[in-house]
């Protein structure tokens, strides 16, 4: 019978091709649903050899069948979009999109223990803004003092992911990555994100907090071009929290000159190696000696430069001989205090040292077992990969969080357990807010031919035009 109904389908399609039938002028209801039920039928009869007689597509074909023609507006979708439309918050489907090589989950695990101690910190510091949450504050301080320091983790994963391209060229002799290429990926993934939330920062300060449109636009000017530090000599006043963004930049503007200066000489990897570990220590002990972390410079990466040769020396380890580095558990044993040891210690020579020490935790995170199954665990490797937006957008959302603790306000003694669960709620839902942002703005700027595919969207370009651009 399946047989006879996809002949017959076959039959009344080459005579009436559904495309035009659908488009036809003066088409009518009926012709309408005839079309969706020779569109079904042909869905459920597909041959055993057509591509979409894969196991799990058949699973859901009803699914896909009326998800591809109602949600998404085509049938001609590829099957991996069918799949994952039946569960669009997949963890697979959630997962970032590298630009070169394989995904390493590793990375990204690293980033959710930056994003996750940088958050915790700002809810913290926003109590401390509050004085009826001064006791609340007094109790979160001795766990999350030196949350900020996930600033400086950030900075040392990002020397590593930019210093690969460079490293490979001149190391192992890999082609070149272009430098427009370099910028215009840059350009491209991260700043649409960045524009978008400023500006809507700027709209509810002007909205909400009825700042004048004369005083703001300089500073969100600044912002937007990533020169608010170096112009004001204090943070953003739109988003005081992308100060360190502006460090990124700057050094991105390095990394390509950095790259060739570093990885220039590929036979002596004991001297090239030896003097990045010399000239990151000797960058913390001038900073400590001569820098005031608290003036403008305190905000560039003049007080920073370490953190991403830190990253560097990281990347020289993994381009040449990472394989004989050995696997073993005494990474565990040696990573664990570690990271303790990290957010625990107070001291102002911690930027002479937490460079290396993140160079020895980076490195567990690949070779330690224990270190390695937490890294790479699905869901923490996801919501690092988001760190981005949550970065973003995380100080908008604690700027009204404070509300939740209210009802521990005044109380000289609040209890312990209140405290870490409205701050767990709170970490929730900056997480939650961020996962929307990197769904609906960030993750599709991850696409390399995003710009084309907007452009075929708008009607600005033909989908043929689009195609050898995006292969460009």
């Amino acid at each position: 019978m399946g047989l006879f109904i996809a002949d017959s389908i076959s039959k009344a399609q080459s005579a009436n091709p559904p495309r035009a039938l659908h488009h036809a002028a003066g088409c009518t209801l009926p012709c309408q649903v005839n079309h969706f039920l020779l569109e079904l039928c042909s869905s459920l009869c597909q041959p055993k050899t057509s591509p979409t007689a894969h196991p799990e597509y058949q699973r859901h074909r009803f699914r896909t069948f009326f998800a591809t023609r109602f949600i998404a507006g085509s049938k001609h979708l590829p099957y991996r979009v069918c799949l994952n439309l039946k569960n669009p918050f997949s963890l697979s489907t959630l997962r970032r999109q590298t630009s070169g090589r394989a995904y390493v989950p590793e990375v990204d695990g690293l980033r959710f223990i930056a994003i996750l101690s940088v958050v915790v910190f700002h809810i913290a510091v926003q109590s401390l803004d509050q004085p009826h949450l001064s006791a609340i504050n007094d109790l979160m301080a001795p766990v999350v003092h030196n949350g900020n320091r996930g600033v400086e983790l950030f900075f040392v994963i990002s020397g590593f992911i930019l210093g690969l391209p460079f490293a490979r060229h001149r190391l192992t002799g890999a082609p070149m990555m272009r430098i427009r290429d370099y910028f215009l990926r840059r350009v491209t993934r991260l700043e649409p994100p960045y524009i978008v939330i400023m500006l809507l920062r700027g709209l509810l300060l002007l909205v909400v907090s009825h700042q004048t449109f004369k005083v703001l636009l300089p500073h969100l000017a600044a912002s937007l071009f990533y020169c608010h530090s170096l112009i004001y000599g204090h943070m953003s006043t739109i988003n005081p929290p992308v100060w360190s963004l502006e460090v990124e930049i700057q050094f991105y503007c390095l990394a390509p000159i950095l790259g060739w200066l570093i990885f220039s000489f590929p036979k002596a990897t004991i001297v090239r190696r030896a003097a990045m570990v010399v000239v990151i220590l000797a960058c913390g002990l001038v900073q400590q000696l001569y820098l005031n972390p608290h003036s403008g410079l305190g905000l560039t990466i003049l007080d920073s430069i370490q953190y991403f040769l830190a990253g560097f020396l990281l990347c020289d380890l993994y381009v040449v001989g990472w394989e004989n580095i050995r696997s073993h558990w005494l990474w565990d044993v040696v990573c664990i205090p570690l990271w303790v040891w990290v957010f625990w210690w107070n001291s102002h020579w911690y930027h002479v040292f937490l460079p290396l020490a993140c160079v020895v935790l980076y490195t567990g995170a690949f070779k330690g077992p224990l270190m390695r199954a937490f890294f790479r665990n699905p869901v923490v490797s996801t919501i690092g990969g988001m760190c981005y937006s949550i970065y973003l957008t995380h100080n908008l959302v604690l700027s009204k969080a404070d509300a939740l603790f209210r009802p521990l306000a005044n109380q000289t003694s609040p209890n312990p357990f209140a405290v870490w669960s409205i701050t767990a709620v709170i970490t929730a839902l900056v997480f939650s807010v961020g996962l929307v942002y990197y769904i609906f703005l960030e993750r599709p700027c991850m696409e390399r031919d995003w710009p084309q595919k907007l452009a075929v969207r708008l009607g600005l370009r033909h989908a043929e035009e689009a195609k050898p651009a995006a292969r460009a």
